[in-house]
């Protein structure tokens, strides 16, 4: 299996998310959100001392109110006792159905996945097609990945990958990948993922 490494870019005019191959860095492409023209530079990664101050800040912050719920439970006040219950209720029963648990299953492609040209005289390539969240969750930071053929049908080294930051319950997502490899004529969906 090809471990290819990959990073992301934000599109300097629409600040869509961009995954492309680590040897794509500084291309200048078509971000298949806005359409328009842009260059591949790599986002920063946050330090990891930045994450720990941050840590820290969230521990102190429920360790204060930690402290606080303490001391107002100490004092002593007035017992407040909880309403008489009745037997007989003319309430209806509440629903007791349970939620689906979040699954990568409920992320179905819709059709095929495509190889086409980009318009307006551009040499660019997409693999496109279109993801539907079947589930009643948001789901975060949602990644397809292509593999591609070439007109043999002999598959390629190279995928091609896109990248979603939301996709709302119930909503379809028309990714636009960018293929790489000028050989690839035909493109089948290798794998979904999410992040944790």
């Amino acid at each position: 299996m090809d471990h290819q490494e990959f990073h992301k870019a934000a599109c300097t005019l629409c600040g869509g998310k961009i995954e492309f191959p680590a040897n794509a860095g500084g291309m200048t492409v078509e971000c298949p959100h806005c359409h328009r023209q842009t260059e591949l530079q790599p986002l920063k990664r946050v330090s990891r001392n930045i994450s720990r101050l941050l840590i820290f800040m969230v521990l102190g912050i429920a360790g204060t109110v930690a402290a606080l719920v303490f001391l107002k439970i100490g004092k002593p006040g007035k017992t407040v006792y909880p309403p008489a219950v009745s037997p007989v209720s003319n309430a209806a029963p509440v629903s007791a159905e349970p939620t689906r648990r979040k699954s990568l299953e409920d992320l179905k492609l819709q059709g095929n996945v495509s190889v086409e040209k980009a318009k307006g005289g551009s040499r660019l390539t997409y693999a496109t097609g279109t993801l539907k969240n079947d589930s009643n969750h948001q789901r975060y930071g949602v990644k397809v990945e292509i593999d591609l053929f070439d007109q043999a049908g002999n598959k390629l080294s190279a995928r091609a990958n896109d990248y979603v930051q939301t996709l709302e319950p119930h909503k379809d997502w028309k990714f636009r990948a960018l293929v790489l490899d000028a050989k690839a004529i035909t493109a089948k969906l290798a794998a979904i993922a999410e992040e944790p």
